[in-house]
C-alpha cells in the first residue's frame, strides 16, 4: 500500500513539475500564445494545495478517482502503472499507444469535453492542458482541477527541467 501511495505521489509532483519551471505568467499575448507559469504545491494535511497558471486547488491526498483531459499527462500515468486511478478519459482520437484506455468511461474529445460525462463520474481530481483552458472554470466546480501546461518552444529544456525540478 505504501508503495502504490508513493508512486501516485511522485506521479503526481512529476506532472506538477512538468509544468513548473517558467517564469511567465499564463496570458493572451499578440499571437494568443500561453505561456505557462510555474506551480507551487503546499501540503495541508490530508491534502494539498496547488496553486497554477489558471488559480489554485486544494486536492486531497491519494487521489482515486482522476479525470485526464491531456494525453500527456495520461501518457505519464501511464509509464507511471497509474492507470487504476484514471477512470474517464477522452476517447475521440486516442493515439494508438495509449488504446489501452479505451475501456475508460468517455468524456468527450480533447477540445470539446463532456461536462456532464465528467460530473457523473463523482471525479477526485481533474488534469487538463491548454485546449481545455475555456473550461478551467466549470471543471473546477465539478471536481479539483489542476492546469498542467509544457512550453511547446522549447520542449526539450522544459521537459528537461520539469523532470529535475
Amino acid at each position: 500500500m505504501k508503495k502504490k501511495s508513493f508512486l501516485l505521489w511522485f506521479c503526481l509532483f512529476l506532472l506538477l513539475g512538468f509544468s513548473a519551471c517558467f517564469d511567465n505568467k499564463i496570458k493572451n499575448n499578440s499571437e494568443n500564445t500561453l505561456v505557462v507559469t510555474p506551480i507551487s504545491v503546499t501540503d495541508k494535511g490530508d491534502s494539498f494545495l496547488i496553486k497554477h497558471s489558471l488559480g489554485e486547488s486544494r486536492v486531497v491526498k491519494n487521489p482515486s478517482r482522476v479525470v485526464i483531459l491531456d494525453f500527456g499527462s495520461l501518457d505519464t500515468f501511464d509509464s507511471l502503472n497509474l492507470s487504476d486511478k484514471v477512470i474517464g478519459v477522452p476517447l475521440k482520437n486516442l493515439p494508438p499507444y495509449l488504446k489501452q484506455y479505451d475501456n475508460k468511461s468517455n468524456i468527450g474529445g480533447v477540445q470539446q469535453v463532456n461536462l456532464e460525462a465528467i460530473n457523473a463520474l463523482k471525479p477526485d481530481l481533474i488534469i487538463i492542458s491548454g485546449r481545455q483552458t475555456r473550461f478551467y472554470d466549470k471543471l473546477n466546480q465539478i471536481a479539483p482541477t489542476i492546469y498542467l501546461g509544457i512550453n511547446n518552444s522549447d520542449f526539450l529544456f522544459s521537459f528537461e527541467n520539469n523532470v529535475l525540478s
